[in-house]
């Protein structure tokens, strides 16, 4: 009966065991169990959100499927202005280009033949004053050789040959005179010197090297001319496109500064100073090119009258007020002139929580022509945007670039 007793108790024990595991299975099914609960709750929830979103989509989808007949209307009227505005910017690149490639070839030519052209202007004017020289001297030889050839013809008239002269012929003649005449007139042929033969073609040669150099001069002066009415064109080109930019960028200041500052006016206008002088060492075409280029320096006043204040030039506002001036006038240049989306680098870092409201108003009544990349670190701007990214630090010390597009829990549009 012990030996019964103890494989009983034995039993007993293993058992205890067994009924020990089968209650940790229990919990850990159970654990299970709950887990799957949760999971087909979560499950059934977002099937619910699906089903409310495609619903959602749905809506949206049949009104853009009842606009898509007006979007492609637009979109062909686009494409004919786009077509025609890529073959006006074509002629113009083509005019542009030659326009600039006959200023870069004028000043090329300019400038190959400005130090050519002085030395020419040199050797003219050394050949000039050596065919002077020469004719002075031609002259002054032929009045000399005239009045020797009058008093040769007078003595060999005179006195035929000395072999020949008889005592009858010089009879009542003056002996020494005549010996004196004799001798100022070998003293004459000896200053004179030898004749140059060549005289006459070397007077032609330098009449031909000086009308070549006059046509080099007509030539050069027509380029000048050429290049000048070439910068004229591009002067009156920049001055009309700078005048249609800025009337432009004017009146969307005055519209911006009034909503960032309510109550206030601003206003642009051009300022004129005298033309800068051109650097010294300067070739003299080049310089009296750039003063007939450049008569004057135009530059750009800006003024902001705020409400219940005297209007302000930009260095008397205060900090918060530059900013915000800033800020509206980088806006009146992206109306101006859109681009697909710009970047600003906390350019409201300065600004205080009223100020960035009004600059996030700005944002949200342009998001719709435009995109905006804001490097940021203010919790308003973070709010208004469509997608977030920042960098975080991982446990092993490497950076992770994390993304998290924000959505609208009314459906309300989204600030870009």
């Amino acid at each position: 009966m012990q030996g019964k007793l103890e494989k009983l108790r034995e039993a007993v024990t293993a058992l205890e065991q067994k009924k020990a595991q089968a209650g940790l299975v229990e919990v850990r099914l159970r654990e299970r169990c709950r887990a799957r609960e949760g999971e087909r709750e979560r499950v059934t929830g977002q099937l619910r959100s699906a089903a409310g979103a495609m619903e959602r989509w749905e809506r949206r989808t049949g009104y853009l499927e009842g606009y898509l007949p007006m979007l492609e209307r637009l979109l062909t009227a686009v494409e004919g202005l786009a077509e025609h505005s890529r073959v006006v910017k074509t002629a113009y690149e083509v005019r542009l280009e030659e326009a600039r490639a006959a200023a870069e070839g004028a000043a090329r030519l300019m400038r190959d033949t400005a130090g050519s052209e002085t030395g020419l202007q040199q050797q003219y004017e050394a050949m000039g004053s050596r065919l002077t020289e020469l004719q002075v001297d031609r002259a002054r030889s032929e009045d000399r050789r005239g009045v020797l050839d009058e008093e040769l013809a007078e003595l060999r008239r005179r006195h035929l040959s000395p072999r020949s002269l008889t005592a009858a012929e010089i009879t009542g003649e003056n002996v020494e005179l005549l010996a004196a005449a004799a001798e100022r007139a070998e003293r004459r042929v000896e200053k004179i010197g030898p004749i140059n033969p060549l005289a006459e073609q070397e007077c032609a040669e330098l009449e031909e090297r000086a009308t070549f150099l006059a046509e080099q001069r007509r030539d050069l002066e027509a380029s000048l001319a050429e290049l000048q009415e070439v910068v004229t064109d591009l002067d009156d080109h920049i001055e009309t496109s700078f005048a249609e930019i800025f009337e432009v960028v004017r009146e969307n200041f005055s519209a911006t500064i009034a909503t960032v500052f309510p109550g206030a006016k601003g206003s642009l206008k051009l300022v004129e100073g005298p033309a800068a002088r051109a650097e010294e060492g300067q070739a003299e075409l080049e310089e009296a090119l750039i003063e007939e280029a450049r008569p004057v320096v135009k530059g750009i006043g800006l003024e902001v009258k705020l409400a219940n204040k005297s209007p302000r030039t930009l260095s008397l506002l205060s900090g918060g007020e530059k900013a915000m001036t800033a800020i509206a006038f980088l806006f009146s240049l992206f109306l101006a002139r859109p681009c697909p989306f710009y970047i600003l680098d906390e350019v409201e870092a300065s600004l205080d929580d009223t100020n960035i409201r009004r600059f996030l108003s700005l944002v949200r009544r342009y998001r719709e022509r435009t995109q905006f990349i804001i490097i940021t670190h203010q919790r308003q701007t973070m709010e208004v945007a469509d997608t977030l990214y920042g960098v975080t630090l991982e446990s092993d010390g490497t950076s992770r670039i994390l993304s998290r597009r924000l959505t609208a829990a009314t459906g309300a549009e989204k600030a870009s």
